[in-house]
């Protein structure tokens, strides 16, 4: 089963939303500054994965097995984790995230 980080989750509701109200500048400030987090998170996740992925390529090579399993690891609660709501907890504001 493939999970879907909570930031692509809610990328997905913004441009769903968008798309039937007609197109981005359709949205409210709110949702369009959500949008621009949601971006700036997702940057963010592909670029720590992308290292991860190849520190791990490295840790193989060099037939290093415990710092790989660690990358590994790093990788897993990196995915897990969910950076979404670290801005909004910094500015003491809260995102509804509609299911």
């Amino acid at each position: 089963m493939l999970a879907i980080h909570p930031v692509h989750r809610r990328l997905a509701q913004i441009v769903l939303k968008a798309s039937s109200a007609g197109g981005f500048d359709k949205l409210s400030e709110y949702e369009q500054v959500e949008l621009n987090h949601c971006l700036q998170v997702n940057a963010k996740l592909v670029c720590d994965m992308d290292m991860l992925k190849h520190l791990s390529f490295l840790a193989y090579e060099m037939n290093d097995t415990e710092w790989q399993q660690d990358l590994c690891r790093r990788k897993s609660t990196s995915l897990k984790q969910g950076a979404f709501y670290s801005y909004w907890d910094r500015t003491s504001r809260k995102l509804p995230i509609k299911e």
